[in-house]
């Protein structure tokens, strides 16, 4: 019996700068029917699943040539005839186009705007399926697929070229990964970017991203994981024969609230002599722990690194586990006979005894001599401190006291034994960086790979600085140092007086000064800027956000608990909706908040239920608590209540502590209480993921990076859905506006779902577009009016 399925659409916007929520779904096909377009019902048929999806992208200058394979399962007995869709976008080439079922070229009808606004519309009324809203003004490729046989697989596969559009002084390009088939498919993204002119600033706001530069005129961008939730991917790039290429992206909300982000980064092919000379001590924990293939990978990353100094650097080797072994007494040139001896020396080492961490940091920083060269210390350790010094704040305190020569410490820390607070504080106060390590990752790779990022520095001490215009909230906090092949990405928010002129809004022009050190010589470089309220990245405000609530939540996990900094991160994550591991408990309040504003069950109970009462108890106001529009005055999450009566808290990764009492507090600072040092609590497997995702969030801002081949990414449904700059919250089973509160209530135009009226404001504009595409029940704020969209049924 066959059974007919209209494949999902797979959504194509070049022109959209941000990735919409939105997602098209599988539709049945009556097979009775002499129409493939008399559409009966769905969701898609479960037998179909998604289960490997890759992009690949090759751009040369302003063209695009992209290449979409995916491939589905029928899981069904049941032989499966279908019918693939997908929008073309306007700047896409016709005579491009080819599409291919299982390696066979199949004919595709192209039809226009109108017919496929037909299809489109049609599709939502019958369907019940909004998702399909924000492609209507769009072309549509159609295409037969017969047949997908049972338990078996269907390839397709579509290529096409496109043009790469200009954004201010960024080249932008945008592609949808959204579908409601079922599935946790392997993604692989895979980009090449070929210029007649210098590429510089790589950036995706959309996912982790790795960036190999091949040359000045050359990169490569790939991503590989698992996705249930998907999200369209977006990349940005500028192109600059400066000696540092410059970019900014601006944009102002609708109440004037202007955010900014700056990208620089250096010439790939730099003259070697500007590059800065180093002196590198490595330190290998070779305790006992470390014995096997740990030991066997770690030795290798290690002469790995040794054989990627440059021969004007400088390095030594020491080894430590209850004692300490040394390459040489001092530190010698990186020439060929040094690597190797150096190589023979490391192959001599074995694994064994306890891990004096302490001695080993105090030996490796007295190697390091005042000079002109940035001075480095790259540990690898897989364990706890066991013999000698052990407590943290004494090492951490010895390694501040020690470090004169202000030493970067990159630390390598393998497995889930690691204190996590250990070492990042250490890098934390040396301008360095920790790189976890999993159990069962190749430590080789991971190891040699970041070391290829940090081998070549070009700028240290580096510190920006604004004329023109008044900046503040700039994060990272402090910033890198910048190295061959990597960028800068700062964001932060701007005072500006705009002026609207023709929908548009003029900003002030203004420069950024970028001050650092080229070994011992300060240098400055500056560049010209306009700052614009104007702008089409909005995603903007919600990235400035996460990184500025992943450095605030770093603090409290690295300096303890502050009543002023959890009142901030309980403020930005209402006023943006953003789920972080700490800030979860903020949006199920919220969602109880527009419960009671809808009348309507949210999806847990409030924060102060009482069981059995069958309601909650008045929640008693806190000073200082914010309040207003997105917020529930009163309501804190239970650590943050727990710290303001100076009850004990448990911190992730970090053990019982004081509310308000942080590191300060321990050295004898002005609380005066003694907070228990982080001891055990620091390490294991929740500690290391904690640890890295705030790391990411930090410096990369909330990006989806998948999960391994192989691993589960888990079933839960996300909490929030955010659309530029808006949020919407899962209330019962509908979405709300953040912004809707109860005083709106009385307000509310409700409109049906797929009646006359709700295809008449679709016609209102992109963003109502948008927003009608996340689902059929939907309470939004549109031009100064609050709408409610209905289903039939309620």
């Amino acid at each position: 019996m066959k059974r007919y399925i209209l494949f999902p659409l797979l959504p194509f916007l070049l022109t959209l700068l941000l990735p919409f929520p939105a997602d098209a779904q599988g539709l049945y096909i009556d097979s009775a029917s002499s129409s493939r377009e008399s559409l009966l019902r769905s969701p898609a048929d479960p037998a179909l699943s998604l289960t490997k999806r890759r992009l690949s992208i090759e751009v040369v200058d302003a063209s695009a040539t992209v290449t979409l394979s995916e491939t589905f399962h029928n899981s069904s007995q049941s032989m499966l005839e279908g019918t693939y869709v997908f929008p073309l976008p306007p700047d896409a080439a016709a005579t491009g186009v080819s599409l291919r079922i299982n390696e066979k070229l199949v004919a595709g009808e192209m039809l226009d705007r109108d017919r496929a606004r037909k299809i489109y519309t049609d599709i939502v009324r019958k369907e019940r399926d909004p998702g399909l809203l924000e492609y209507v003004g769009l072309g549509l490729l159609r295409a037969s697929v017969f047949p997908i046989a049972p338990e078996s697989d269907v390839v397709v596969t579509l290529s096409f070229v496109s043009a790469v559009r200009q954004v201010d002084s960024l080249w932008h390009f945008s592609f949808p990964l959204t579908t409601r088939v079922g599935g946790e498919p392997e993604v692989v993204i895979d980009a090449s970017i070929r210029s007649q002119r210098a590429i510089r600033n790589i950036f995706s706001p959309t996912h982790g991203i790795d960036v190999a530069r091949i040359s000045d005129h050359a990169a490569r961008v790939t991503h590989e994981g698992r996705h249930r939730e998907h999200r369209n991917f977006s990349l940005y790039y500028s192109l600059s024969n400066e000696e540092y290429g410059f970019s900014l992206l601006t944009h102002s909300t609708q109440e004037r609230e202007n955010f900014f982000m700056l990208m620089l980064s250096p010439r790939f092919d730099l003259d070697p002599g500007k590059v800065i000379p180093k002196d590198v001590v490595f330190v290998i924990d070779k305790s006992g722990s470390m014995e096997g293939e740990k030991w066997a990978q770690a030795s290798a990353a290690l002469k790995y690194c040794i054989r990627q100094l440059d021969g004007e650097d400088r390095f030594g080797i020491l080894a430590f586990s209850t004692d300490t072994r040394l390459f040489k007494p001092s530190l010698v040139k990186a020439d060929d006979r040094a690597k190797t001896r150096a190589s023979a020396f490391v192959d001599r080492l074995e694994p064994k005894g306890g891990t004096d961490l302490h001695g080993a940091l105090l030996q490796a920083l007295g190697r390091l001599s005042r000079s002109n060269r940035l001075c480095m210390v790259a540990l690898l350790t897989d364990g706890l401190p066991s013999v000698g010094v052990t407590d943290p704040d004494r090492i951490i305190r010895a390694v501040e006291k020690k470090n004169k020569m202000k030493s970067r410490i990159f630390n390598f820390g393998v497995g889930h034994d690691v204190n996590t607070f250990l070492l990042d504080s250490i890098t934390r106060a040396t301008r360095g960086a920790t790189e976890y390590i999993d159990e069962g990752e190749n430590i080789e790779l991971k190891v040699s790979s970041y070391f290829s990022k940090i081998s070549d520095p070009v700028l240290t001490d580096v510190a920006l600085a604004f004329e023109g215009v008044e900046t503040f909230d700039v994060y990272p906090r402090p910033m890198n140092d910048i190295f061959a092949g990597s960028s800068l990405v700062a964001v932060g928010r701007f005072e500006g007086s705009h002026v609207e002129k023709e929908s548009a809004i003029v900003g002030k022009k203004g420069s950024m000064i970028l001050t650092g050190r080229i070994g011992g010589e300060p240098v400055t470089f500056p560049f010209e800027a306009e700052f614009r309220g104007k702008g089409e990245a909005d995603f903007l405000p919600t990235y400035w956000a996460m990184r500025k609530i992943g450095y605030l939540l770093n603090e409290i996990r690295l300096s303890g608990p502050s009543d002023e900094v959890e009142k901030e991160v309980i403020s930005l994550a209402r006023k943006y909706s953003l789920v972080t591991p700490y800030t979860s408990a903020l949006v199920l309040e919220d969602e109880e908040r527009l419960a009671q504003a809808t009348d309507r069950q949210g999806r847990s109970q409030p924060a102060d239920s009482v069981p059995g009462t069958g309601g909650s108890k008045p929640k008693a106001s806190v000073p200082g608590t914010p309040s207003g529009p997105g917020t529930q005055s009163g309501t804190l999450s239970r650590r943050h209540r727990l710290a303001r009566r100076g009850k004990p808290v448990t911190l992730p990764g970090r053990g019982t502590s004081t509310g308000g009492m942080g590191r300060k507090a321990r050295r004898g600072g002005p609380s005066g209480a003694c907070i228990p040092s982080p001891g055990p609590a620091a390490t294991g497997k929740k500690s290391v993921k904690e640890a890295k995702n705030l790391d990411r969030l930090e410096r990369f801002g909330n990006l989806p990076t998948g999960k391994p081949p192989g691993e589960s990414s888990g079933k839960k449904e996300p909490q929030v859905v955010h659309l530029g700059t808006l949020s919407f919250l899962h209330v019962g089973d509908r979405l709300v506006d953040s912004r809707f509160t109860a005083s709106m209530k009385d307000k509310l135009i409700r409109i049906q779902a797929f009646s006359d009226e709700y295809f008449a404001l679709l016609d209102k504009g992109e963003e109502v577009k948008k927003i009608l595409a996340l689902g059929e029940k939907i309470i939004f704020l549109f031009d100064k009016k609050v709408y409610e969209i209905y289903s039939k049924s309620d």
